[in-house]
C-alpha cells in the first residue's frame, strides 16, 4: 500500500489533469477565496497580536514608573510635611474653637401660649370630629374655634399661661447671669490667647526656620521607622517563634560560607517545624505558656503606670488651666478698669451732648402756649371721623389705633364730593370765626393797631 502521501499526490495531480467542469471551476474558485481570506485574517491576527504585546509592555512600562513616581512623592511628602508644635493650651484651644456649638440644654423653654394650653385639650376632640384633616388644617380649625371661645372660659387658660411666663422669666434671669458669667470668663481667656498668640507667632517662625535647615539633611535619607514605645511590654512568642530562635543560630551555622538569605532560613524552619511531632512541639508549647505569664504580668504593671501617667497629665492639665484663667482673668480686669475708664469718658460727652438738647428745649418750652389764642376748630375730615370712630370700632374691636384711621381714611375717599362738602359747610362758620379771632390776636399780640378801651362820654 503507497504512503498516504504519495496518494494525496496522486489525486491531486489527476484532479489536474481532468478536465475543468463548469461545477469543479466554481469549487476552485470559492477554495482560492476562502485561502486569501485565511492568509488575510492570518495576517490581521499576527498584526493584533504585536500592537497587543506592545500595548502590555508600555503599560507595564507606565506601571513601574508610576510606582516610582508614587515612592518619590510619599517620600517627599514625609520629608516636606511641616508639623509646628503648639503650645498645649493654644493648641487645646484651637482643637475646642472648631467644635460645632450645640444647643444649650440648660436654656428655659418658652412657656405655652394660652392658645396652645387650649389647643392641648381640644385637639383629640377636633380631631375626631375631622379625621381625615391634616395637621395644619387641624390649627386652622382650632384658631377658627379658639376666636368663639367666651372671655370667662379664655381665663383659666391666660392665668395657666401667666403663670407659666412668670416661671420662664425668673429661668431666663438667671439663666441670662450664668452666660454672662461665662462669657465674662470666655472672654477673659480669649483676651489672654491673643497675648499668648503673639508670642506663639515667634515661636512658630523659629521652628519652621530651624525646619527648614534639618530639611537639607534629610533630603534623600532613609525613611524612618516610626518611633515604639520603648516602656511597652515585648510580645509574648508563639510556639513557632520559640522554635526558630533555637533553631536559627544552628541552622546558619551549618550553612557556613553559604548565607543563607532570610527567606531561605524560614523556609528550612517551617519544614522541620512540620516534621516535629506532638510530643516534641510540647517543649516549645510550655516555653510559650512561661512568656504568656510573663507578658501578661508586665502588661497590667504597663497599664497601670500609664493610667498614672494619664491621670496625672490631666491633673498637671487642669492645673495649667486653673492657671490660665485666673491670669487670663487677672488681664480681663485691667481691661475692663481701661474700657470703664473710656466708657466713663464717653458717657460724659453723651451728658454734655444730652444736657446742651435739655437747655435747648426748656428754652423752647419757657415760651409757654399763649392761652388768649383761638383754638382752632375741627376740620371736616375729623368732624366725619369722630361720627364714624365708635361704629368702626364696633365693627373692628381686634384694631389698633392707626389701623382704625386707616379704615376712616378710606371710608372719607369712598364719600361723594356732596356728601364731604356737607361737613365741610357744618365747620365753615367756625372756621370763618377763628379767622377773625386771629386777626384780632394778631393786632394785639404784635401791635398792628393796638385796641384800646375808650372811655364813655358824657
Amino acid at each position: 500500500m503507497p504512503p498516504a502521501k504519495g496518494r494525496v499526490a496522486g489525486l491531486k495531480k489527476e484532479a489536474a489533469a481532468a478536465p475543468l467542469t463548469p461545477q469543479r471551476k466554481a469549487l476552485a474558485d470559492k477554495n482560492a477565496q476562502l485561502e486569501a481570506e485565511v492568509d488575510k485574517l492570518t495576517k490581521l491576527l499576527d498584526a493584533a497580536a504585536l500592537d497587543a504585546k506592545s500595548t502590555l509592555e508600555k503599560l507595564d512600562e507606565k506601571e513601574n514608573a508610576n510606582k516610582t513616581l508614587s515612592a518619590q512623592v510619599h517620600k517627599l511628602q514625609k520629608v516636606q510635611a511641616f508639623k509646628p508644635q503648639l503650645p498645649v493650651e493654644l493648641q487645646a484651644a484651637e482643637e475646642a474653637a472648631t467644635k460645632k456649638e450645640k444647643k444649650d440644654p440648660r436654656q428655659p423653654h418658652r412657656p405655652l401660649s394660652a392658645f396652645v394650653l387650649w389647643s392641648k385639650d381640644q385637639r383629640p376632640q377636633v380631631q375626631k370630629e375631622n379625621p381625615e384633616a391634616s395637621f395644619g388644617a387641624l390649627s386652622t380649625l382650632l384658631g377658627e374655634k379658639w376666636k368663639n371661645v367666651s372671655a370667662e372660659k379664655k381665663k383659666p387658660y391666660e392665668d395657666q399661661a401667666k403663670s407659666l411666663n412668670d416661671v420662664y422669666k425668673e429661668e431666663k434671669k438667671v439663666y441670662e447671669q450664668i452666660l454672662a458669667e461665662e462669657k465674662k470668663e470666655a472672654d477673659a481667656v480669649a483676651a489672654y490667647r491673643l497675648v499668648q498668640k503673639g508670642q506663639a507667632q515667634e515661636e512658630l517662625w523659629k521652628q519652621f526656620e530651624t525646619y527648614q535647615q534639618e530639611l537639607q539633611q534629610v533630603v534623600g535619607a532613609k525613611k524612618e521607622k516610626k518611633e515604639k514605645d520603648a516602656d511597652k511590654p515585648k510580645r509574648p512568642l508563639t510556639s513557632f517563634l520559640a522554635f526558630a530562635n533555637e533553631r536559627r543560630p544552628l541552622i546558619v551555622k551549618k550553612a557556613g560560607d553559604q548565607k543563607l538569605s532570610v527567606p531561605e532560613v524560614g523556609k528550612q524552619l517551617g519544614a522541620e517545624w512540620n516534621k516535629l511531632s506532638e510530643k516534641q512541639k510540647a517543649k516549645y508549647e510550655k516555653m510559650v505558656a512561661e512568656d504568656a505569664a510573663r507578658y501578661k504580668t508586665e502588661m497590667e504593671a504597663y497599664k497601670a503606670k500609664k493610667e498614672q501617667d494619664e491621670q496625672a497629665a490631666k491633673e498637671a492639665q487642669k492645673e495649667r488651666n486653673t492657671q490660665e484663667k485666673a491670669e487670663a482673668l487677672k488681664l480681663y480686669s485691667q481691661q475692663e478698669r481701661e474700657k470703664t475708664a473710656l466708657q466713663l469718658l464717653k458717657q460724659k460727652e453723651a451728658a454734655d451732648i444730652a444736657k446742651a438738647k435739655l437747655d435747648r428745649k426748656e428754652k423752647r418750652e419757657s415760651k409757654k402756649r399763649d392761652p388768649n389764642k383761638p383754638k382752632r376748630p375741627l376740620s371736616g375730615y375729623l368732624l366725619f371721623s369722630n361720627e364714624v370712630r365708635n361704629e368702626v370700632k364696633a365693627a373692628n374691636p381686634e384694631a389698633t389705633f392707626g389701623q382704625l384711621a386707616t379704615i376712616i381714611a378710606a371710608k372719607w375717599k369712598a364719600l361723594a364730593p356732596e356728601q364731604q362738602g356737607l361737613y365741610n359747610q357744618k365747620v365753615l362758620p367756625q372756621w370763618q370765626q377763628y379767622e377773625k379771632d386771629m386777626e384780632a390776636y394778631h393786632l394785639t399780640l404784635y401791635g398792628y393797631g393796638e385796641m384800646l378801651v375808650v372811655p364813655k362820654m358824657e
